[in-house]
């Protein structure tokens, strides 16, 4: 059964990663993009890094596809299968009993990851001229943690 569980979260934790930096690579667009605003004289250029798309794409869609297919099959329905996270291992009692502890830490994880994530934004000022990108880093980092802690917390129960 760990099998099952590790590949989901491993994957799912790829998609987010993956987001993370196509995010990243469209605020930088964002940002040329106003300055090219409030400074419409040319000569202006705007470049958008294509590699970050490209690679969401060629690795993300098969993955997407992947999960749909094997949460389709086990929870009997396209709408289930969109809605309900791939981790979820729950054909008995026993698995639902550990599901609903990894969620239970889940949630716990999110009381503490939450103002962490907001104190981690007051820093933003200082290093805002390094890394403009910093507020969707720490918001991305928010989901990794959740679906670190149920990883961690299904596999240490099962």
């Amino acid at each position: 059964m760990k099998k099952t569980v590790l590949q989901p979260a491993l994957l799912n934790f790829v998609l987010v990663a993956l987001a993370g930096w196509v995010l990243s690579a469209l605020y930088t667009y964002y940002i040329q993009l106003a300055e090219v605003i409030k400074n419409p004289e040319p000569p202006w250029e705007i470049t958008i890094p294509i590699f970050p798309f490209f690679f969401f794409l060629l690795i993300c869609i098969p993955i997407a596809i992947y999960l749909i297919k094997r949460n389709k099959k086990k929870h009997g329905g396209l709408w289930k299968a969109l809605m309900l996270p791939s981790e979820f291992e729950e054909s008995d009692e026993r698995e639902r009993y550990i599901t609903s502890k990894a969620c239970r830490s889940s949630y716990i994880t999110m009381m503490f990851i939450g103002p962490l994530a907001a104190g981690l934004m007051t820093f933003y000022p200082l290093v805002q001229e390094h890394l403009p990108y910093y507020p969707i880093i720490v918001v991305m980092l928010i989901p990794l943690a959740q679906i670190a802690a149920y990883f961690i917390s299904f596999n240490k129960n099962i």
